[in-house]
């Protein structure tokens, strides 16, 4: 039996997409923050959401000091 992804996973870039903008619009946030902020994507945990951003393809993020940026 296979198991589905996560729904989430499946809209990964629309997930990017949203954290970019939230992120330009306050300036960096710490993964926890912006988790409560991307709640309506149901991504289970912030280790799960900091891999997402991590392993973006066009290195849209960085986090410093467990701070969350824009590049």
């Amino acid at each position: 039996m296979t198991q589905k992804p996560f729904p989430y996973f499946e809209r990964k870039e629309e997930l990017r997409r949203t954290a970019a903008e939230v992120l330009k619009e306050n300036g960096g946030m710490t993964i926890h923050e912006l988790h409560k902020k991307l709640r309506k994507f149901n991504v289970p945990t912030t280790t799960c959401l900091a891999a997402v951003l991590s392993k973006d393809p066009r290195k849209r993020f960085k986090s410093e000091n467990k701070i969350w940026h824009t590049l």
